[in-house]
């Protein structure tokens, strides 16, 4: 009998399957992901080692038809990207896309923004047409271009050139995305390629820049991370048994990614210097307990669980207070 770990290893030069239009796939069982993520570790990337160009960093071109990388900076950014002989730059991430300066390069704009927990069927599908039926080459990017853009540059390099899931995998790891991103992880080696029917038959205009979440949208994404991390703090942090998908670690980086993300918003330019100040701590807080949980699940006996409980009750604490300053008033 072939492993599941052999059939991913060989899975390497192998496309994944397709399913029909408008049908929602059935999620990959959980032991052919973990297969397709150990063998990733050991598959070898296709494409190109990551580089930095003026104005770009990070940019990787995985074939003649997809690139992935961060945001462009400036002109010199948008220069290079046409330079490249992109035609068109799909962006993943929350801040609005810079219309004006790529049309100014005679460059397409499709803004597709996904968070860090993972990237819906309805997100994928769209990233998918995108990539079948605008002008190529693609370049995917994020803010950084090590997360949340080689994730979506794995999904369309599945579509687009049927790289093997492993493969795709293993160009996100050399591109440096972080594996405390479960959920990014999860929405590649867990991926269905759509049919060309599904992406044909989906009504979907290309916008060249979506409504970004407001300040109060993100902050009930946060409130229900931090739910989630009060009850693995009621645990010692321990993993439960009913949702072993939910890792505390992994909640306290979506809300330090969050906090991060909020700073960055037109909306909090416009807020006092205190509440940045407040916004800044609560994210400073957050990185620290991310690490502390991140070194719990790598060692447990070596791990300090009353430190991470300490941080998280100053995570709560400093939360509490700007909440009781800034959100908490009529």
């Amino acid at each position: 009998m072939i492993s599941l770990l052999g059939l991913a290893i060989a899975s390497c030069g192998s496309p994944p399957e397709t399913k029909p239009a408008f049908v929602e796939p059935p999620p990959r069982p959980a032991a052919e992901v973990e297969a397709i993520l150990a063998a990733s570790k050991t598959c070898p990337a296709g494409g190109e080692s990551p580089v930095d160009y003026p104005g770009l960093h990070n940019v990787s071109r995985l074939s003649a038809r997809v690139l992935t990388g961060s945001s462009p900076e400036g002109e010199a950014g948008f220069a290079r990207l046409a330079a490249l002989g992109v035609k068109t730059v799909i962006s993943v991430d929350g801040a609005r896309p810079n219309v004006e300066a790529a049309a100014r390069h005679g460059l397409v704009y499709v803004h597709v923004p996904v968070g860090y927990h993972g990237i819906d069927r309805e997100q994928q599908v769209r990233l998918v047409k995108t990539a079948r039926e605008l002008p190529t080459p693609v370049y995917i990017h994020c803010h950084h271009g090590k997360h949340r853009g080689p994730t979506a540059g794995a999904l369309v390099r599945m579509a687009v050139d049927d790289a093997a899931p492993a493969v795709a995998v293993a160009e996100m790891r050399r591109s440096g995305a972080a594996e405390t991103y479960a959920g990014l992880y999860r929405s590649a080696a867990g991926f269905h390629v759509p049919s060309r029917e599904e992406t044909a038959a989906l009504a979907y205009s290309f916008p060249a820049a979506e409504p970004t979440p407001g300040l109060q949208q993100s902050m009930v994404k946060i409130d229900d991370s931090a739910d989630r991390l009060k009850a693995g703090a009621g645990r010692g942090f321990a993993t439960d048994e009913k949702h072993p998908d939910v890792a505390s670690s992994q909640e306290a980086l979506i809300i330090a990614e969050a906090l991060r993300e909020i700073g960055r918003l037109p909306e909090t330019a416009a807020k006092p210097p205190r509440f940045t100040a407040l916004l800044k701590e609560n994210e400073t807080i957050a990185w620290r307990l991310r690490d502390q949980l991140a070194a719990t699940k790598a060692d447990a006996a070596a791990a300090d669980i009353g430190a991470a409980k300490a941080t998280h009750e100053a995570l709560r604490a400093s939360c509490e207070a700007c909440h009781k300053e800034f959100r908490n008033v009529k």
